[in-house]
């Protein structure tokens, strides 16, 4: 036999291990007083009351379940009305009424898009930067079709407004005196294809003295 003490009423009482293991409780009124048994609770949403268990899901500070029936709990959340997410616009309810009026957008890639793009991500510097290998300025003009990136070379922006049009993926542009921050027009030279770039570039044609624009 072994002296133990109890955890619930702290008695000391004397035992023989069970299955090897230290006993906990003295007697089963300690051990029902200690496990999780269902306890009368107010329903949130119709007020009656019922036997709450515990639940993982409940955001309340006893980590009871908040509504006596699976009616109850759809009833609550369709009180909020719904939503049109201020990212995408889709239609969405809150998830409870005490986030309904916080909540602005359907999930959570819409909320980090919505919040931390653009203007008002905490890093935002104006839509402008520029790239350090390529020593070019790269201008914000957001989401384009067929595109990654969300920024666009700022000479490549100048010229399509100049023309009236997007410049294709093949069309490059050459800085004539070598300066990728010199956008000025008359320093720029439009190649209809990479290889009229490439050759350019390296000698077999001529290295534009003037602007083609």
């Amino acid at each position: 036999m072994i002296e133990y003490t109890c955890v619930s009423c702290n008695d000391k009482f004397m035992s023989r291990p069970d299955h090897g293991k230290d006993r906990k409780f003295c007697s089963r009124k300690c051990w029902l007083e200690t496990c999780n048994t269902p306890i009368e609770k107010k329903c949130k949403n119709c007020g009656c009351m019922f036997k709450a268990r515990k639940s993982r899901a409940a955001n309340c500070g006893d980590d009871r379940t908040l509504y006596c029936s699976k009616k109850c709990r759809t009833e609550n959340i369709i009180k909020c009305r719904e939503k049109s997410c201020a990212c995408c616009g889709k239609l969405f309810y809150p998830i409870g009424k005490e986030k309904a009026e916080k909540q602005t957008t359907c999930s959570v890639a819409c909320s980090s898009k919505f919040f931390f793009t653009g203007a008002k991500n905490p890093s935002f510097k104006g839509g402008v930067h520029i790239e350090e290998y390529s020593n070019r300025k790269m201008v914000l003009v957001g989401d384009r079709k067929g595109f990654v990136s969300k920024y666009i070379p700022e000479h490549r922006l100048l010229i399509a407004q100049h023309l009236g049009r997007m410049l294709t993926r093949n069309e490059t542009v050459i800085h004539i005196n070598n300066d990728g921050l010199d956008n000025n027009l008359s320093n720029l030279y439009l190649c209809e294809s990479m290889s009229e770039y490439s050759k350019r570039r390296h000698g077999s044609l001529p290295w534009p003295k003037e602007s083609n624009l």
